[in-house]
Parts: C-alpha cells; structure tokens; sequence
C-alpha cells in the first residue's frame, strides 16, 4: 500500500509524490519545504501545510498559512485525508490517491536509513561501558548493575486486582504513562525477576507481517548494556498490544523532580546529571543507535547518598515506533511532552534523525531542569508549535534564568541551534564543554 499525491491543477501540475511509509511532508514556498513553490504560486506561506502520511492514513494540518488551506472545498485547519480528496492551496489543486499493492511490491525504506538502522550482529564490535571518573556516580544493585527495588508488601493482592494482558508476566501495579504506552511494575513468571513492563496498544490495526516485523527492528535495542541505560530484556505482543520488558528503577523521573521542586535543579547538579546522559549516547552513537527522544521524563534519576545516578529509558523506542505503521498518525495529533524537546530535523526529515538530533533534545533538557521551563513559550495549538520550532530561535536561557553564567549559555544554545551543522561535532565534545561546570 502506498499513498501517492498528484498535483492536479498549478504551476506545478503533474508532478507527483509517492510514500509507502511514515513520513511527513512540507509545502509552501520555504527552504525548508518538500515541495516548494518559491516564485510560481505567491499564494503559498514559506511553511503553508504539512501532510503526515503512515498508509493508509494521511492527514493535513495547516501551518497558520496566511491564505488557509481547502479540503474537498472547505477551509481546514486539520482534515483526514481520503482516497481521492482534494487540496488546494493558493493556485494548487493536489488530489490524494491510496492504492493497494501486493506485499512482496513494498519497498522497505527502513532498509535505507544512512545511519545504522540494525546493526551487523556478526561484524559489529560492541564497545565496553567506559569507567566513569571518580566524580560520578556508580550503581548500586547486584552483579550487574541493576537497580533491585524492594516489591510492595501486598503486591500478590495487587497482582490479583490487576487485568493481567501479558501472558508469563504477573503486572503489580503501574508506575508511569505517557504518550507511548503505560509503564507497570511486574513479576516475570519463569524466574520471579522483578521487571518494568512498558504496554503499547497498536494505534491502528495492522497484520502479524507488520507486527513481526516491528518487532525485529525493535529487537536489535537488546544490545544495548550501558550503566546509564534502562535495558531492554525482551519484548513481543500477547492479546493484540506489544510488551517490553526492561529493567525496573525504582526512582522518579527527572520532569516528575522539576515539577514538585519550588527551584530548579542547581546548576551542578544538572550539568552532571547530563554528563551522565551524553556518556550514555556516546556509547550508543558509536554502536549506530539514535535515541530520538530523550526529555526530562526519560531520565530516570535514582538519588544516591553522593550523587545522583541517571538511568536513560525508553532507548530508540520512539523512533522504531514512529516509523512503524502500528503508530498511526503522530506529528499531526495532539502535542505531547516530545514536542518541547525535538530538533527541527525530526519535522523536515522524519525518517532520517542522527546523533545531533539527540544532542539538540538533551540541550533541551538541560534548559529545562535548569529553568523548569522549554526552550520556547509554546502555544496550544500543535500548528504553532511546530512553527516555532521551524522558524523560531529558543528563548535566551538568561531570560529566563539570570544566574545562568554565560559560557553555560553558549553552550547550550550552541547545541539548541536549529542548523545541525551549528551544533558541537558530536556528544563527546559537548560533554567536554560543560564538564567544567560540574
């Protein structure tokens, strides 16, 4: 199946464009466009609409252009798109066609991601977990390294007045939900260890092919053995909605910490709790992984007697997720905790994010545990905040913090600035400019 926008009527007509997998696509008359109508049709907004597509669903959101975006003939803000819809823009007409095709046709553009989409399991040299230096923390737990949370008093009765949807887990209770899925405390059945099992209902129904092959793509994040990592231990799909079993940490996250704070996090204390977490990407980096997601509620932040010890979760989930067909439409829908934290490239190039996307969202992070607010005083509306993300610079972190010294603040806006290339290298050498800070 694929989804194949023709252009029907304009400057520009019959030029198509064809997708067969979640992508997002941006027209109007900016650089930044997919389809760019730059002298030809002065009607466009530089950034008029975006059309997210995961076949077969495709749906329209409307940038604030300033001469409004026509489905079918009526003025739309959003609109569902179906087979044979119609939109217009200025004098664009542009007619949407779904169309089926066998299986064994489908290209997989997941096979051509530049950067490392699976790595080689037979030529790939894993590298060892670097020794932290002697200012960081180390975990405590068993042999290796897994934080061992002590189980509630009552947990067979919680057991007990839990649904229990994954066959060979016991679930206990839930410990955390967000836009992905719902986090619970959970017993695995074959040998008692105690586990966090993340659920995740598929957005849209889809065949076992597609399932099994989410599940392949996902399953490469096994490899993944980091002290600042959550790892992954297994996953599959039991009663129609996908499980992953992960290491348990038994602690708050980094946004629930901000949020029940009268301050936020003293300077120090943040910059080492992201020198924690740039470790932790500089080891997956070197192995091929992108997170894609990193933002306050992913830092698990276990409080030690000398130091805070960071646990990054839900490592490259989102990105095989948001890639998949299970996910539906996302981009388009309503704005999640994601969004305050993601780099331009996430919008303008969806499929393709590399390691300097991880590098803007964990400066966005910074920012935030230092302000207890996101880089830009976000609007409601989902249109506007993808706009400012496109085309608007972050608040200067000493507006909203004067005590921010201002080499801190070049550096984090240094890694926030919207052009990849403007960023540091790579997530070593912005660990090595905020080190001093600790």
């Amino acid at each position: 199946m694929h989804i194949k926008l023709i252009v029907i009527e304009g400057p520009h007509e019959g030029k198509e464009f064809v997708f067969r997998e979640h992508d997002n696509f941006l027209v109007g008359r900016g650089s930044q466009a997919h389809f760019r109508l730059p002298n030809l049709d002065r009607f466009f907004s530089r950034l008029h609409f975006l059309v997210e597509v995961n076949p077969p669903n495709c749906r329209l959101l409307d940038l604030n252009s300033r001469n409004g975006t026509h489905v079918n003939n009526e003025k739309v803000l959003r609109a569902e798109l179906q087979d044979g819809g119609v939109i217009q823009a200025g004098k664009t007409l542009i007619r949407v066609s779904i169309q089926h095709e066998s299986e064994s046709a489908r290209r997989s553009t997941v096979d051509e991601m530049p950067f490392v989409d699976e790595p080689d399991l037979h030529s790939t040299i894993v590298p060892e977990p670097e020794e932290l230096p002697p200012e960081d923390c180390v975990a405590d737990g068993n042999k290796n390294g897994d934080l061992i949370g002590d189980l509630p008093t009552n947990y067979r009765e919680l057991i007990a007045q839990q649904d229990q949807p994954i066959r060979g887990y016991e679930l206990i209770r839930e410990v955390g939900r967000g836009s992905m899925g719902t986090v619970y405390l959970a017993l695995r059945k074959r040998d008692q260890a105690v586990l966090a099992v993340k659920t995740l209902r598929p957005a849209v129904v889809s065949g076992s092919r597609e399932t099994q092959r989410f599940l392949r793509e996902a399953s490469v994040l096994e490899r993944l053995r980091h002290k600042n990592i959550v790892s992954f231990r297994e996953m599959g799909v039991s009663g129609g909605m996908l499980f992953f079993a992960m290491d348990y940490v038994p602690t708050e996250n980094a946004h629930e910490i901000v949020r029940q704070s009268t301050a936020p996090f003293p300077i120090d204390r943040a910059v080492r709790i992201t020198c924690q977490v740039l470790k932790a990407l500089e080891f997956a980096h070197a192995m091929g992984f992108v997170h894609r997601d990193v933002k306050p509620s992913n830092l698990l932040i276990v409080e030690q007697e000398n130091c805070d010890l960071v646990k990054l979760a839900d490592f490259g989930l989102a990105r095989v997720y948001q890639e998949s067909r299970l996910s539906g439409l996302t981009m388009t829908g309503e704005v999640g905790g994601t969004v305050p934290f993601m780099p331009p490239e996430q919008i303008t190039d969806f499929r393709h994010a590399k390691p300097t996307a991880d590098q803007y969202s964990v400066a966005a992070t910074l920012y935030f545990l230092l302000c207890g607010k996101p880089v830009y005083d976000f609007p409601q509306s989902a249109s506007g905040q993808l706009m400012l993300i496109l085309q608007e610079n972050p608040v200067p972190i000493q507006q909203r913090s004067a005590d921010i010294p201002d080499q801190l603040a070049v550096i984090i806006h240094r890694a926030l600035a919207r052009d990849p290339a403007d960023r540091f290298k790579d997530v070593s050498e912005f660990y090595a400019a905020l080190r001093r800070f600790k």
